[in-house]
């Protein structure tokens, strides 16, 4: 169902990365924002969280286990 893929894409401008969190689904999907104020998810970027790490409601980061 699920498979491990690579990619690079190219951009005409920068663009900052990162990703949003569904705590109930344990998913992250990536997005893309401009230096102004458009902000893009990309289609089918679900990634599932790594069993290795924990996410804590009390934090934005994503911390391995100990």
């Amino acid at each position: 169902m699920y498979h491990k893929s690579y990619g690079i894409l190219e951009t005409l401008a920068p663009l900052h990365v990162g990703a949003t969190a569904g705590e109930e689904t344990g998913n992250l999907n990536l997005i893309f924002r401009d230096q102004f104020t458009q902000t893009a998810i990309i289609p089918g970027s679900s990634i599932r969280e790594h069993p290795s790490f924990a996410m804590s409601k009390n934090t934005q980061a994503i911390s391995p286990l100990r």
